[in-house]
């Protein structure tokens, strides 16, 4: 069985001045003010937006023109190593390494300041579209020399090794026949930034940084040397093989010319990344 509580309720005033002083108290100019609070809150805010987009227009505005394509590569590249710092590393880290290709490999002449090589030079038609294979030609003679750019790409790998390994039984490898052996001088340019090989000539190239070594190859033998160097994430390596210009040497009996097969490491100049010596 159930229960229903009666409620009281009290007695309105009879009198007329009494309710129309209540209704003047729960009508008052704050409850009046409420309603139109959220309108003038929009037009506050839209009189902002107003305000930011029209002092925007009186700034000048960059246009693509203005922003050249070769000005890109100087941009910071991001890290996509994101969080990588955070983790725990194993300490002594373990040994580890890949081999680095060029990511450019561009001839320059010393007696023609102004010539621009061909890029792509193996390039071909196909029924599927024009193939650029990845092979790049190495070439050094008197007049000419080769530039060669590297970018250390992964990470904590901050010890590089440049190494120039050429093997005799390279079927692209032309050297020039000669009692004496051949010498190659390798300098380091002095340019941390991404080179443009549709523009890149012996008046355009970067100054030499320094003399890294004089390299003997013998024309029985061939060659296998390698140097290593510091290295951080991202950073560009610039190279130039060109023939020894001393006095000692001499360079008309200096001509040397490959393709670099990535296939084929023999006949490769290449970096070597790794996290230890």
């Amino acid at each position: 069985m159930f229960s229903r509580s009666i409620k009281r309720y009290s007695k309105l005033p009879s009198d007329s001045s009494g309710s129309v002083e209540n209704l003047a108290e729960t009508t008052g100019p704050r409850n009046w003010f409420l309603p139109w609070l959220p309108v003038l809150v929009s037009m506050f805010c839209a009189a902002t937006s107003a305000s930011i987009i029209f002092s925007r227009r009186t700034e000048p505005i960059a246009s693509l023109s203005s922003f050249p394509r070769t000005e890109i590569v100087k941009l910071r590249r991001p890290s996509h190593f994101i969080g990588f710092d955070q983790i725990t590393r194993v300490s002594p880290p373990s040994p580890a390494q890949l081999v680095n290709f060029p990511i450019l490999v561009s001839q320059i002449d010393r007696s023609e300041p102004q010539k621009v090589f061909p890029v792509d030079s193996r390039r071909y038609q196909s029924i599927i579209g024009t193939i650029n294979p990845d092979d790049r030609q190495v070439r050094a003679t008197k007049d000419i020399s080769t530039v060669v750019q590297f970018m250390a790409i992964d990470y904590a790998m901050e010890i590089c090794e440049l190494r120039l390994l050429l093997n005799l039984s390279t079927p692209s490898l032309s050297i020039s026949p000669s009692l004496k052996p051949l010498t190659l001088t390798l300098n380091r340019l002095d340019t941390s930034t991404n080179l443009n090989p549709q523009s890149l000539s012996f008046s355009t190239r970067p100054p030499v940084k320094a003399k890294l070594a004089d390299i003997v190859v013998e024309r029985t033998e061939g060659v296998d040397w390698s140097r290593k160097l510091p290295c951080s994430m991202h950073e560009v390596l610039t190279f130039e093989l060109a023939c020894s210009q001393s006095d000692f040497d001499s360079p008309g009996e200096c001509d040397v010319e490959w393709w670099q097969n990535k296939q084929n490491i023999a006949s490769c100049k290449g970096i070597r990344s790794s996290t230890d010596y």
